[in-house]
C-alpha cells in the first residue's frame, strides 16, 4: 500500500526509469467529431489492455455502426486477444501490435 489516505493507489511505470504513484486515466475519442465517448480510471499497476473493451463498448454494442469502423491505440492495446475480438466484430484495427517474444527452448551450448 503506497498511501494510507488512498489505499487503491498503486505504483505504476511507463519505462524502467520512469515510475509514478497513483492512477492511469484512459479515454476513448471519436476521431471525426473529437468528442470524448468514454473515460475510465485504473490503478497505476493495471495494464492498459484491461479496459479496452470497456472503452469501445459503445462501438461493440452498436448494431448500426458503419462498415469502416476503426480503433486506434498504441501497442499496450495491441494484445492478440483484443485484436481477435476486433476481427470477430469486423472492426479494423489501427493499434500497434505487440512484438513477438522469442523464448529459448534449450540453453545455448558452451564453447
Amino acid at each position: 500500500m503506497i498511501s494510507t489516505v488512498d489505499p487503491d493507489a498503486r505504483h505504476g511505470h511507463k519505462t524502467a526509469a520512469w515510475g509514478f504513484d497513483g492512477y492511469k486515466g484512459h479515454i476513448a475519442v471519436d476521431p471525426d467529431s473529437e468528442i470524448i465517448t468514454d473515460t475510465t480510471v485504473t490503478p497505476g499497476n493495471a495494464g492498459d489492455a484491461s479496459v479496452t473493451e470497456d472503452l469501445i463498448g459503445d462501438l461493440l454494442d452498436d448494431e448500426d455502426r458503419v462498415d469502416d469502423a476503426k480503433v486506434f491505440g498504441d501497442s499496450a492495446y495491441g494484445t492478440g486477444e483484443f485484436q481477435q475480438r476486433l476481427d470477430y466484430e469486423h472492426i479494423d484495427s489501427g493499434c500497434r501490435t505487440q512484438p513477438r517474444r522469442h523464448f529459448r527452448t534449450r540453453p545455448r551450448p558452451r564453447p
